[in-house]
């Protein structure tokens, strides 16, 4: 049996394989701002989902940088009691099994890229809006090789903004457009918010996002998915994107397609590679 998990800012999906080839159940939960508390929670429903069988190997997403061994949380947005945390070893004495993990963005890419929207694609990028902003590159198949993860959400956008991102920093491309940080500002979700001219000058964000993609990353594709993308059309990012590229002709951009169990998908993939 194979664990898999997908630690985000507000929800923990949790599913298990027993061929390693297909998501057989899983189940959703919020994320609680204290780790013990979410630990708690994820043993809770394996055990339920797994019934008891034993468990040769689990792969974990988990929000944020990590240390080089990817062991030990460095600065989870929106989680500061989780910063510190050894959840691979904590992970590994509760499930008494190899634990692999990776950043929750980077697995969500490669289950779109392996089963997904960037299926058939060499090189893929992908974005998520939701709680926070992420991205990841996969190249054939695999997350890009990278020294301290990929955080394209913290890149600087506007040097003169003073929004503050979950991170604590300013100027800060995710504290534009994350979910987290307009409901701050907003004083509203996301969802709830209907000013088209608002949401305009979140598309322009993105589509500055896309240009700086294309420009130091060079996809095949982009696929772009999480929550905020709900309110945002694609369409109109391409509309402002080709004012901004040096490129004649920019690759597709589509929707991704594993919608919330992206992350488990990815987990799914990356734990057949690293168990082999």
């Amino acid at each position: 049996m194979l664990i898999l998990l997908d630690n985000g800012g507000t929800k923990i999906r949790i599913a298990v394989s027993s061929d390693g080839k297909q998501i057989d159940n899983h189940k959703i939960i919020p994320t609680p701002q204290n780790y013990e508390d979410a630990l708690r929670n994820i043993f809770i429903e394996v055990n339920k989902l797994s019934s008891g069988e034993k468990i040769q190997g689990v792969a974990a997403g988990v929000r944020g940088p990590m240390d080089k061994e990817k062991s030990i949380l460095l600065n989870p947005p929106d989680l500061p009691m989780w910063i510190g945390k050894n959840i691979k070893k904590d992970l590994e004495n509760f499930f008494l099994a190899p634990v692999y993990l990776e950043n929750e963005t980077a697995l969500a890419g490669l289950g779109e890229a392996t089963f997904g929207a960037g299926k058939g694609y060499r090189i893929v990028v992908y974005v998520t809006v939701s709680t926070g902003l992420g991205g990841v590159r996969i190249v054939d198949g695999k997350i890009d090789a990278n020294s301290m993860g990929f955080e394209i959400g913290h890149q600087v956008i506007d040097i003169n903004s003073q929004l503050a991102c979950g991170c604590g920093k300013i100027g800060h491309l995710e504290a534009q457009v994350g979910g987290a940080s307009i409901e701050r500002y907003k004083k509203e979700k996301p969802e709830n918010i209907d000013d088209p001219v608002f949401w305009d000058s979140i598309t322009k964000s993105l589509a500055y996002c896309v240009n700086n993609i294309l420009t130091f990353w060079s996809p095949d594709v982009i696929v772009m998915g999480g929550s905020v993308m709900n309110k945002v059309q694609l369409e109109d990012v391409e509309k402002y994107l080709k004012t901004m590229t040096i490129f004649p002709t920019t690759p597709p951009l589509k929707l991704a397609e594993l919608k919330d169990i992206s992350g488990l998908y990815g987990a799914l993939a990356f734990l057949g590679t690293s168990l082999n």
